[in-house]
């Protein structure tokens, strides 16, 4: 199966719906968060290709775990990351649940 997507559909793509941290699983802060984020990338066993955008130590505003040969989606989750405005946050390992082991280790 070819996970590959077209230019095209790169440019209508919603990656939103690839991000692990959402509503159901967020959590508040108890102190400002910096407005800066950075994301760090992983390849897991099985070239699971997870990606985390983290705003500090504790908290993160993306993670979203893909495939290795899916090249133009996780250059979309990239672009969007760098435009993203944060709102929601959770901790990695509350976001990542079940993958974490798998992908972090």
């Amino acid at each position: 199966m070819n996970h590959q997507l077209t230019e095209g559909a790169i440019k209508y793509m919603d990656v939103r719906k690839y991000n692990l941290v959402n509503d159901t699983i967020s959590q508040n802060p108890r102190y400002l968060l910096p407005s800066e984020m950075h994301f760090d990338i992983y390849v897991g066993p099985d070239q699971e290709l997870c990606i985390v955008g983290r705003v500090d130590h504790n908290y993160i505003c993306w993670a979203s775990i893909t495939h290795c040969t899916e090249t133009d989606l996780s250059v979309s989750i990239i672009n969007h990351l760098l435009n993203l405005n944060p709102t929601i946050f959770s901790t990695t390992g509350y976001a990542l649940s079940s993958h974490y082991e798998k992908v972090m280790t």
